[in-house]
Parts: C-alpha cells; sequence; structure tokens
C-alpha cells in the first residue's frame, strides 16, 4: 500500500513503512546480484521553497531513502543501486489523490540476467 511510503512533495518515508523495509530487505538479502531501488513520483510539482528543484529529484531522493532503510539489514549494501524516474512512470491516474498516493513509490527490482 503506497500510503505508507510517501507524502506529497517529501522523500521521508513515513515511519510505518520501516518494519516493512526491513522485512524487504530481510527476503532480499539472500537474492543473488543487483537490487535496484527506483523512485517515483505524483505529477505534483515540487513547490519553490522545496528542497527539490523537480520531481526527478524528489524520485531519487525517495530511492536513496529506502535504500538506507534496507542498507542497514543487509550484509552488503553495495548490491543496492538507486534511481529516480519522477512523474514518468505513474501506475495510476494523477487526478486523484488516491492515484497520486499510488504514484509515490518506490519499485525495488531484481534484475535478472537477461535484462541486465
Amino acid at each position: 500500500n503506497n500510503l505508507l511510503l510517501f507524502q506529497s512533495g517529501r522523500a521521508e518515508t513515513k515511519p510505518e513503512f520501516q518494519p516493512i523495509a526491513a522485512d524487504i530487505a530481510a527476503a532480499l538479502e539472500h537474492e543473488p546480484g543487483p537490487i535496484r531501488i527506483v523512485g517515483h513520483t505524483d505529477n505534483v510539482k515540487p513547490r519553490r521553497s522545496s528542497a527539490f528543484k523537480s520531481n526527478f529529484d524528489l524520485s531519487l531522493a525517495r530511492a536513496k531513502a529506502v535504500e538506507a532503510l534496507m542498507a542497514a539489514k543487509f550484509s552488503d549494501p553495495s548490491r543496492l543501486t538507486v534511481d529516480g524516474k519522477g512523474e514518468d512512470e505513474p501506475i495510476a491516474e494523477n487526478a486523484t489523490p488516491e492515484g497520486r498516493a499510488r504514484n509515490r513509490r518506490v519499485d525495488v527490482m531484481i534484475p535478472r540476467e537477461e535484462t541486465l
């Protein structure tokens, strides 16, 4: 449920997500190879007062926030890489608050050899 991840315009994960991140890290610790963490945003532009100049910057900061939570649980945190996609890959319509909340997310991916 993406409602547990991020508030609009923010990169800090909500406290409720921290145990979930620990569970994800524990499950992926024994998977071989690299793990990509990709941040996404809704289509609401950051405010002028925001620390983020663009949704791309915000999405990257979100990926880094999740990386930090997961890295603490990995024996080899160098396996984790981050990327940001901004608002370019929505999974829901941005016309509703619920859709925007779904788009404020990170994807945790395990690339397989055929996709590298």
